[in-house]
């Protein structure tokens, strides 16, 4: 191969590489503007739903668990994957009425998220078993 073809082949490399790296921060900012998110909140959240995603498919793919089994945890880590935006639109919010960026509002408090998550946890699971005992 002459010096011509292996710079072509290089440029060609990093066209492509720019591209990708492009086109997956146009998504990301998309996703972004539609949840009225900023682009690293909305990274995370779009990150951490792709990451949920393969989760719960490979687990039924692998057939660990019946679906039923998996729906209350699958919706449980639905909730946590909101929490970066959770967390960005309470500070939003409150920064546009009160001037504090820092102030979390209790909606976005650790306490809030993490009783919700037990409550769906608890309600699903509940409910699963209280129908295994009526039938």
């Amino acid at each position: 191969m002459n010096r011509r073809n292996e710079n072509d082949l290089a440029a060609a490399g990093m066209v492509a590489t720019f591209g990708i790296a492009a086109l997956l921060l146009g998504i990301v900012w998309v996703f972004s503007q539609t949840l009225s998110l900023d682009l690293n909140s909305g990274g995370k959240v779009l990150s951490s739903l792709i990451l949920w995603g393969l989760c719960v498919w490979g687990l039924l793919k692998l057939q660990f668990f019946e679906p039923a089994d998996l729906l209350p945890a699958a919706l449980a880590g639905l909730w946590a994957c909101f929490w970066p935006a959770l967390s960005y639109w309470s500070s939003a919010l409150f920064e546009r009425f009160h001037g504090d960026p820092n102030h979390v509002v209790w909606w976005a408090a650790w306490y809030t998220k993490l009783g919700v998550l037990l409550g769906i946890l608890l309600v699903c699971y509940g409910w699963r078993w209280w129908q295994e005992q009526r039938w």
